[in-house]
């Protein structure tokens, strides 16, 4: 098999989806965002059934999901040296670092008001999953199991 080919592409994806789910550690659902692909993210997991109950009917049947991804919060985070680091090699001031005065109190200002910030993005964490029906959980966990043990290599 090429791998360049689609077959082989296809291929790494399953096996990445099918080890993701079986390293995965069950979280209950926090104070975090939901996701099943990182196409689309929900509030919660309630909100996630509801927004795909019209669009996944199977037979007549609702088809959802078994899991779904935790998510990860990410803070407003400003790094001042990252700051000053990039600003002095943009402006081709690399070695003049030392000659700068009182970066320690703008460090502790910056803090300050980094820390009255309520920005925060929500990233998915394919380490975390929040189970939504444990039968069918169970059985797409021992699926995966049984794929990767009899495909080692694929």
């Amino acid at each position: 098999m090429r791998l360049d080919s689609c077959e082989y592409k296809a291929l790494g994806a399953k096996r990445r989806a099918m080890s993701r789910l079986v390293k995965a550690d069950i979280v209950p659902e926090d104070d975090c965002m939901v996701t099943i692909d990182d196409d689309k993210y929900y509030t919660d997991v309630a909100e996630m059934l509801e927004s795909l109950g019209d669009d996944v009917i199977v037979d007549g049947e609702p088809n959802l999901p078994a899991w779904c991804y935790a998510t990860r919060r990410k803070t407003f985070d400003l790094n001042l040296f990252n700051c000053i680091e990039s600003y002095m090699e943009n402006n081709h001031h690399e070695e003049a670092y030392s000659e700068l005065k009182q970066v320690d109190k703008l460090e502790t200002l910056l803090n300050q008001w980094c820390a009255l910030q309520t920005v925060s993005t929500f990233f998915i964490d394919y380490q975390r999953i929040i189970v939504i029906d444990p039968g069918r959980y169970a059985r797409e966990l021992v699926e995966a199991t049984a794929w990767l043990e009899a495909n080692p290599n694929g």
